[in-house]
């Protein structure tokens, strides 16, 4: 990952996901003491709401790393979100297609590389938390 990125595209992801968070509703972080300050990790949390990726950012940052998400494909597409996901590294899903399994690998190199990287496991949001 650049340096570029994590400085001016993650703090204007900063700067949206903090006071949305704050704005949104009550929080509070537990198990920070389980992520790594630097190698390798996976996170795998539960995706019930929409806003739950600015929950996690803002969780993995405030363990000073940068998070790397699997996210479809169509995130890539909304103008703002879109920019920010591309410019900090996410990995795009294209989900039922032949390319699917294209995210899997960059999900692979990721980890390699020593970053830390959130997978929802149920792909989507559940209505079954």
């Amino acid at each position: 990952m650049a340096q570029r990125s994590r400085g001016v595209w993650w703090n204007t992801a900063r700067g949206l996901f903090y006071p949305t968070m704050w704005i949104s509703g009550r929080h509070r972080f537990v198990g920070r003491e389980n992520l790594p300050a630097q190698g390798p990790a996976l996170v795998v949390a539960n995706h019930i709401s929409y806003i739950d990726p600015i929950y996690t950012s803002v969780f993995v940052d405030s363990v000073g790393r940068l998070p790397r998400f699997l996210a479809k494909d169509a995130v890539f597409r909304l103008p703002v979100i879109g920019k920010l996901a591309s410019e900090l590294g996410q990995i795009p899903v294209r989900r039922g297609s032949a390319e699917a399994v294209d995210s899997l690998e960059a999900a692979g190199r990721t980890l390699d590389d020593g970053h830390l990287l959130v997978i929802y496991p149920e792909g989507t949001i559940t209505r079954d938390p």
